[in-house]
């Protein structure tokens, strides 16, 4: 490895370059971590909304199934009595 400071001697200015170079990559970096909070900030709620997108479906699923067992047997119960209509119109 070659040594980047000539004659190995440290100035200040040497200091303040290597000093400068660390802050500008602090910088890069705090901002990386900026975007990378407020993206996953976002995730979180996004995942949180399905989360309880899926606790609504949940709650109603009975309610559902409930509906569509009622429904289905409100039909049956008018199909039997068209068919039992259209039987006593057809004996008579």
């Amino acid at each position: 490895m070659t040594n980047p400071i000539p004659g190995g001697q440290v100035t200040t200015a040497d200091l303040f370059r290597v000093l400068s170079a660390i802050q500008s990559d602090l910088r890069a970096i705090t901002g990386d971590l900026r975007v990378a909070i407020v993206q996953q900030a976002a995730d979180h709620q996004s995942v949180g909304d399905h989360e309880s997108r899926l606790r609504i479906v949940e709650t109603n699923l009975t309610r559902i199934k409930a509906i569509a067992i009622t429904v289905s047997s409100i039909a049956g119960v008018v199909a039997g009595a068209i068919a039992g209509i259209l039987s006593a119109l057809g004996k008579s």
